[in-house]
């Protein structure tokens, strides 16, 4: 199948439904659903949306776990021609209230434990309307309910609207959005990316059919193959690779309520998952839960993916080593839906290493003056293909401030290596300046993680009246290697100027002067953020509660 045979995203669905009809395409809370089972459910759920009194091509928001309702409503929305705006559940009802009414969405789709939020959103929203649905909507009872924007209930029974699925030709389908998804705002306000038709089919079927193959060998992701959804669905990672990526050749979605490493390892197991995509702390928190199990892991994983951040070689090779199965590390943004490099599956020995950019994608590395650098040489990072997105919703400003001549600017400090791959060593905006000096957080986190007794480790500048700023670290221990078993988080911080000594005198070797950490902050984990990567907004805070902090 090639890109040009789908001009629609909901075509992923009715396709999978015509050719896959009796095959699993959902596992949940012990049970399976086939491709036609879904296409039914995701049509009532249409008639649902329109009966609510939405019209066909508004914006439709999802505030929905991994569940299967998120794709019942995703897809039920896209193919009543609507814009689909998925919502991390996670927010505040403020935050949600924002984006809600930022991107002009007309209708809120909650699960049920959830509704008092929805609710809430709606009053402060005008002209927005709720659905509320079980977490599994192809199960239980048939009764289904919808709340206006007063919070009157409306019952849906015997409506006889017409679901129909709306259809364009193939030349505008790289111009018609289909997702709104919301940046992660560490930089400012959070802007809303358009991602079209386009940007979302060339992504998914890059990652069924491409992705996984190498000279001489294709793999395709189809029946039999089971993709584990724990990164959030509402998040482009999640949604593209696993979500639609798995549906466009009919392999099935077992999704993840929620991530604990032991409960993973068992879904693994139980549900024979074949695919897992994931950022650099899931990998890390997986082997830990692999060591504390006695007997060998027999993995059914056949692809790993890692995103997000880079992984430490460590964490990579312990992984292979358990679970059986390499890890692929790729790179890529919500900008560029997301996917644009990655390392082939014969080819992840290199570390840090984000691989090749796929086939149709460019890449360049250019100075600040826009100049293209050589191979080996660091500068930002420009990338142009049909992965990059339309532009940030009714904000022209902010759009061509990233967008130039068919070329995103991604605000990341890269080089291409020798062989052609690619390297991302920081963000533009996270690189610390101290004393004139350009310091990158990922060459000094490469080095703490050394450490044996460094669990999880993040780089950040602060503020210094006399350099501009400081490098400080952040570190959370591994108790059972400084003084033994069982040690408790405040006995390590009794003793936290040994261990910022060791930490500082172990830089000091292998860094120059400028680029060491003064600043050494001990805390017992470091904070996340909803797709389980280290939130740096947070630790670049003066002070953070229950931490154990020293400067030398």
């Amino acid at each position: 199948m090639e890109t040009g045979t789908l001009n629609h995203v909901g075509q992923i669905l009715t396709n999978a439904s015509e050719n896959f009809a009796d095959e699993k395409a959902i596992l949940w809370s012990g049970r399976d659903y086939t491709f036609g089972e879904v296409a039914k459910a995701t049509e009532v759920a249409g008639r649902r949306m329109l009966s609510s009194g939405m019209e066909p091509k508004r914006k439709v928001a999802l505030l929905l776990p991994n569940c299967p309702a998120f794709s019942v409503y995703y897809f039920a929305a896209l193919l009543s021609d609507s814009v689909v705006v998925p919502i991390n559940p996670l927010l505040s009802v403020d935050e949600v209230v924002f984006q809600v009414t930022d991107s002009e969405s007309t209708l809120l789709v909650v699960c049920e434990e959830m509704r008092d939020t929805g609710i809430r959103v709606c009053e402060q929203v005008r002209n927005c309307r709720l659905i509320t649905t079980p977490s599994d909507p192809l199960f239980g009872s048939a009764k289904r309910e919808s709340i206006d924007v007063c919070g009157r209930i409306e019952s849906q029974s015997g409506s006889n609207l017409k679901f129909e699925i709306g259809a364009f030709d193939s030349v505008d389908f790289h111009e018609k959005t289909a997702v709104i998804l919301y940046t992660s705002g560490t930089t400012g306000v959070p802007k809303g990316a358009e991602l079209t038709h386009g940007n979302l089919l060339h992504n998914a079927i890059y990652v069924s059919e491409k992705k996984f193959s190498c000279a001489g060998q294709t793999n395709w992701l189809a029946p039999g193959d089971v993709g584990l959804a724990v990164l959030p669905l509402s998040h482009v990672f999640g949604q593209t690779n696993l979500q639609n990526g798995c549906w466009v050749h009919g392999a099935a979605i077992s999704y993840a309520r929620r991530f604990q490493s032991m409960e993973i390892i068992q879904q693994i197991v139980r549900d024979k998952i074949t695919f897992l995509p994931g950022v650099p702390t899931m990998f890390f928190e997986l082997v830990e839960a692999a060591k504390a199990i006695e007997k060998p892991l027999k993995s059914s994983l056949l692809y790993c993916v890692c995103g997000g951040a880079a992984i430490e070689k460590k964490v990579k090779t312990e992984f292979e080593s358990f679970f059986g199965v390499a890890v692929q590390e790729s790179y890529g943004l919500t900008e560029t839906s997301p996917m644009t490099s990655f390392q082939r599956i014969d080819q992840t020995l290199k570390c840090g290493s984000v691989g090749m950019p796929l086939e149709d994608v460019s890449i360049k590395v250019v100075d600040d003056d826009g100049s293209e650098l050589p191979h080996g040489k660091r500068g930002e990072l420009l990338v142009r293909g049909p992965n990059v997105f339309k532009g940030y919703y009714k904000r022209h400003k902010d759009t061509e401030a990233v967008l130039f001549d068919g070329w995103l600017r991604t605000g990341d400090i890269a080089l291409v290596d020798e062989d052609g791959e690619l390297h991302i060593v920081d963000r533009k905006k996270e690189v610390i300046i101290r004393g004139g000096y350009k310091v990158y957080p990922r060459e000094v986190e490469s080095i703490l993680s050394l450490l044996p007794f460094i669990r999880e480790v993040a780089v950040v500048g602060v503020a210094d009246d006399r350099l501009g700023e400081e490098v400080k670290a952040v570190v959370s221990l591994r108790p059972d290697r400084i003084n033994g078993s069982n040690v408790r988080f405040m006995d390590v911080c009794d003793d936290r100027t040994a261990i910022v000594e060791s930490v500082q005198a172990f830089c000091k070797e292998k860094l120059a002067a400028y680029k060491w950490p003064r600043i050494v902050e001990i805390i017992e984990s470091l904070p996340k953020g909803s797709t389980g990567k280290i939130s740096k907004k947070l630790l670049r805070s003066k002070a953070i509660a229950g931490s154990t902090s020293s400067k030398l």
